[in-house]
């Protein structure tokens, strides 16, 4: 599944790109940069002007650069759907952007977790996709994790999936294209996050950053930092006192 065309007071979506800033800097040298991920990426509850891409785009403004940022995130994607699009979008066009931003990874966890859950095991020669029937399954019951092997075990089968997504990007990319995998921020990141969730997760929040979700997660970030192939930014929002994250 993918987006179709969206023309509302507050988001706009035209053939799978997210209306965003648009810099204006007669003198500065542009970019493109084609932007991957999931809702966080896609800036779910964000205005179109205020989204993660288009604040990356007033920073670089003023920092003398022009981003011009095709956000092409898809809420609900894991990294494998965002490479098949890459995939599909180098097959189609000679068109090269200047850089490419996998922002992500909270999918891709969660969907381990649930798999993990559901079926004691993850399959690690299979794509991770998030299925929202089984994520509705794995929400009522919260079957432990034990039987795959606990949370570490988890994070780290999730985390070798990732990074042979990783290398299946890198491998269809021309050198000259730089490719960067940022480790997106979350709720599970501190409590004060998760406050914007409470109707999710059930529970106080000092107690779902200790749940086996939160451990997962936590345990997910530290195998994806080494090798540093990803700039891990979960805590960005750690220090702000009102939630972001909203259900």
């Amino acid at each position: 599944y993918g987006l179709g065309d969206l023309e509302g007071e507050f988001t706009t979506v035209k053939d799978g790109v997210r209306a965003g800033y648009q810099p204006s800097c007669a003198d500065c040298p542009t970019a493109e940069v084609w932007w991957f991920g999931g809702s966080v990426a896609f800036g779910w509850v964000a205005r179109d002007e205020h989204t993660p891409s288009s604040e990356l785009a007033r920073v670089a403004e003023a920092s003398g650069l022009n981003l011009d940022i095709k956000n092409l995130a898809v809420p609900g994607w894991t990294i494998w759907q965002e490479f098949q699009l890459l995939a599909a979008m180098l097959a189609t066009t000679d068109e090269l952007p200047d850089a490419v931003v996998f922002y992500d990874g909270f999918n891709d966890i969660a969907s381990g977790i649930v798999e993990a859950g559901l079926e004691g095991r993850i399959d690690t020669d299979g794509p991770t996709i998030l299925d929202s029937d089984r994520f509705g399954r794995y929400y009522q019951d919260t079957p432990s994790l034990d039987p795959a092997g606990g949370p570490e075990a988890v994070a780290a089968a999730t985390a070798s999936k990732y990074r042979g997504v990783q290398a299946l990007v890198t491998s269809i990319l021309p050198s000259s294209v730089p490719v960067f995998f940022v480790l997106q921020p979350d709720p599970f990141g501190s409590p004060v996050q998760l406050e914007g969730i409470r109707g999710i997760t059930r529970a106080p929040a000092e107690e779902a950053v200790r749940s086996e979700f939160g451990r997962t997660i936590r345990a997910f970030e530290q195998e994806l930092l080494e090798p540093r192939s990803v700039l891990v930014v979960r805590d960005a929002l750690d220090r702000l006192q009102d939630p972001v994250f909203s259900d």
